[in-house]
């Protein structure tokens, strides 16, 4: 509850910046808050599953390697 609430108004701070700064309405503030929370969401996600990625290319390599050269763990 306390981290929400706090989020939340760490938000409303954001918005009403992004409004004074931009000369925005609050619609329009909220509307690019919410476009830039959606990028970092973006961003974040993408270097999830680039780091899922680069980890499954290891593990498969290691296993090939396993297989053809007969090494054990």
């Amino acid at each position: 509850e306390k981290a929400r609430a706090e989020a939340d108004a760490l938000a409303r701070d954001r918005r009403e910046q992004l409004a004074k700064l931009a000369n925005l309405s609050e619609a329009d503030a909220r509307a690019q808050f919410i476009k830039e929370a959606e990028q970092a969401a973006l961003r974040d996600a993408n270097e999830v599953s680039r780091r899922i990625l680069a980890e499954a290319k290891s593990r498969s390599e290691e296993q090939a390697k396993r297989i053809v050269f007969g090494v054990k763990k």
